[in-house]
C-alpha cells in the first residue's frame, strides 16, 4: 500500500503532513522521525482494515479512524530524541497537534476529535503508564503499531542504529541484546497485531542473534 499517497489523497491527513512537515522538529532523527511516523500510520490503517469487519468503534464511525490517523501522524512530532523522557515527549506532540487544530479550517476540525486524539497519544508513552486493560480500540491499535517497526524493511537502519543513537548506546552488542530482550517480552494487544507478531519474531530474533554472532 502506497501510504505516501493515502496520506496525500486525503483533504485532511495531507493538511496534517503538510503542517508536520513544516513544523514537527524532529522529521529527520534517528529513530523518531518522518518515517516512523508515517510507518505507524501504514499500520494503523492495516488494522483498521482488519477491524472493519469486527469493530463497530474503528470501522463503522469514520470520524473515529480519522482520530486515530491523525494521531499517529502527530504521535511522535517535536521528539526530543532521547534528550527528554517520553513524558515530555508526548506533552510536545499533543502541543503541535493542538496548534495544528488551533489553525485549521472548521472542516478539518469537525473530522476528528480532539480529545480523543490527545487519549491516544498518551497511551503510547512508554514505559506505559495507561494499563493495557485501560486501553480502548484505538489506543490498542496504535501502541501495537508502535511496537511493529521490527517487521519493517528498514529495521537495521532505524531500530538498531537510530535508536542506539537516541538512546546513547556505545555498544551495538548492547543494542542488539537489549532488542532481543525487549521484543521478546512485548506483549501485543490486538489480535491484528499478535498474529504479525507471531508470524514475524521467530525469524527477528533470529536476524538479532546472527548479528551478535559478527561481534563475538
Amino acid at each position: 500500500m502506497d501510504t505516501y499517497g493515502y496520506i496525500i489523497s486525503d483533504s485532511v491527513l495531507s493538511k496534517a503532513f503538510k503542517f508536520i512537515v513544516d513544523n514537527s522538529t524532529s522529521n529527520t532523527a534517528p529513530y523518531h522521525n518522518l518515517h516512523h511516523i508515517v510507518c505507524v500510520t501504514h499500520n494503523c490503517i492495516l488494522a483498521q482494515r482488519s477491524y472493519h469487519r469486527i469493530n463497530k468503534e474503528i470501522g463503522s464511525d469514520i470520524t473515529s479512524f480519522k482520530t486515530l490517523l491523525i494521531a499517529s501522524l502527530f504521535h511522535d512530532v517535536n521528539h526530543s530524541m532521547g534528550t527528554d523522557t517520553d513524558d515530555v515527549n508526548v506533552q510536545n506532540s499533543i502541543k503541535l497537534l493542538s496548534e495544528f487544530y488551533g489553525v485549521s479550517d472548521v472542516d478539518v476540525q469537525n473530522s476528528f476529535d480532539l480529545e480523543y486524539a490527545i487519549s491516544i497519544i498518551e497511551a503510547t508513552q512508554y514505559p506505559y503508564v495507561i494499563n493495557s486493560g485501560e486501553l480502548s480500540e484505538s489506543q490498542k491499535i496504535i501502541r501495537d503499531a508502535d511496537l511493529l517497526m521490527f517487521t519493517e524493511d528498514s529495521w537495521f537502519q532505524y531500530v538498531i542504529l537510530g535508536l542506539r543513537k537516541e538512546m546513547n548506546i556505545s555498544k551495538i552488542e548492547d543494542m542488539l541484546n537489549g532488542q532481543i530482550k525487549f521484543i521478546s517480552n512485548v506483549k501485543m494487544n490486538t489480535d491484528w497485531g499478535r498474529d504479525i507478531y507471531d508470524n514475524k519474531i521467530g525469524s527477528h530474533i533470529s536476524r538479532l542473534n546472527g548479528l551478535l554472532e559478527l561481534y563475538k
